[in-house]
């Protein structure tokens, strides 16, 4: 394989955004890549620059990549983390990310394999079909406001996972089914920013309709998990070091977010697997107490991690969570999130890969990553450039199945 030429540009995301995409085309076909952006960004994600900037750092780059070899992936993203410097501050998360994404579709495809096998023979996993959580209820950033501009839900996802499912596709028609129920016991039209309906009610209403919902389809309760988005440090006020997990309620210190935790998963309707951010991003302390309490339950970090291999490393040391949340563009190239996956499942931690509320659509690397950590895809619910990903794990699923090498389902141990 040769590289004929690369091309940097703008493009839109989902919200009309300028974003930046980029192509390689090489005498095997164009391998497209773009930068995804996110609405709650953690303090410790890689930095993005201005649009233009970042796309003519792409092309100041072009005489010094341009005869890289196609298959080298690491050397790429090695020579952006040495320009990029800490953070990706001098180069662009934006600008690394869409190039570093569309080289290693490249690296693929330049060793004959299919993405989501180039990265499980990195990792050494077995390929598996991800468990999706699929985006019910927006809230926090991502749903509705009050006049005063609040959210009337501060809790950012309610996400609903499928359990006994055999393959991603039953697990994904039965979300949809939920979904579509949910949207007409509700009678809800307003869709937030990953998908979900954003109805103006809490977290306990919300869940006390999704449980209507699957009822109305035919369901029980136990039929289904849920996973929570806490987003924490959106509704931590740093000022007076509290949390205001519902809206005009009083605002909590941490034992007493502790407390609220264990009334919530103990009188949910709804068994909750998974929760995401219950603490604010600098917390590691906060974390492990929760993580210790609540054994039962998947313990994510996001903002605290910002797919960090060093901010993992201090949390392993606390034993601040037992999963870490994935996205690329937080990280800043493909390989500094590989090294960090890597150094998570070496010490027995859980990943969820994630998307951005800002997506650029038509860009499949997420769907390839979750399939060779073979664990969860948090990927939004109701919109065309969710949609899309789903559609492309249906059509990988499928055709494995056709093939005579049917990919197995995670779920089928980690959700029952």
């Amino acid at each position: 394989m040769e590289i004929k030429s690369i091309k940097a540009d703008w493009i839109a995301d989902c919200e009309l955004n300028k974003t930046v995409g980029v192509w390689i085309k090489t005498d095997d076909g164009v391998f497209f890549g773009s930068a995804p952006q996110g609405t709650s960004d953690g303090d410790y994600e890689a930095v993005a620059l201005p649009v233009e900037q970042a796309i003519e750092k792409i092309r100041n780059a072009l005489p010094d990549i341009i005869n890289f070899s196609p298959a080298d992936l690491r050397k790429l993203d090695e020579y952006l983390m040495h320009y990029g410097g800490p953070r990706m501050m001098h180069f662009g998360a934006n600008a690394s990310v869409a190039l570093s994404s569309a080289w290693a579709k490249m690296a693929a495809k330049a060793s004959g394999l299919e993405l989501y096998e180039y990265f499980a023979k990195e990792f050494g996993t077995e390929i598996k079909m991800p468990v999706p959580c699929f985006n019910i209820v927006n809230g926090g950033l991502h749903g509705a406001v009050d006049s005063q501009g609040k959210p009337y839900n501060p809790i950012q996802e309610i996400m609903l996972i499928p359990a006994k499912a055999e393959s991603f596709e039953e697990a994904y028609s039965k979300s949809m089914e939920v979904f579509g129920w949910l949207k007409k016991i509700t009678g809800e039209t307003l869709v937030g920013k990953e998908g979900g309906i954003s109805p103006k009610c809490g977290l306990i209403e919300s869940i006390l309709k999704i449980k209507e919902a699957i009822e109305w389809s035919g369901y029980e309760a136990r039929d289904f998990r849920l996973a929570l988005d806490c987003a924490a440090s959106e509704f931590f006020d740093s000022s007076i070091g509290k949390y205001t997990p519902v809206l005009g309620g009083e605002p909590k210190d941490v034992e007493e977010m502790i407390c609220f935790y264990r009334e919530l998963l103990a009188n949910s309707p709804i068994w909750i697997l998974s929760i995401e951010d219950p603490f604010e991003q600098n917390d590691f302390e906060a974390f492990a107490r929760f993580t210790s309490e609540f054994k039962e339950v998947i313990s994510v970090g996001d903002d605290l991690y910002a797919t960090q291999t060093d901010r993992v490393r201090r949390g392993a040391e606390y034993g601040s969570t037992n999963a870490v949340l994935v996205k690329i563009n937080q990280n800043g190239t493909v390989s500094g999130t590989l090294d960090t996956i890597k150094y998570g499942l070496g010490r027995g931690m859980m990943h969820m890969v994630s998307h951005r509320s800002k997506r650029a659509p038509n860009d499949f690397i997420n769907t390839h990553l979750a399939i060779a950590v073979g664990q969860f895809i948090k990927h939004g619910s109701s919109r065309g450039e969710r949609v899309e990903v789903y559609n492309e794990l249906l059509r990988i699923e499928r055709e494995a199945k056709e093939r005579g090498e049917p990919i197995p389902y995670a779920g089928a141990e980690l959700v029952r």
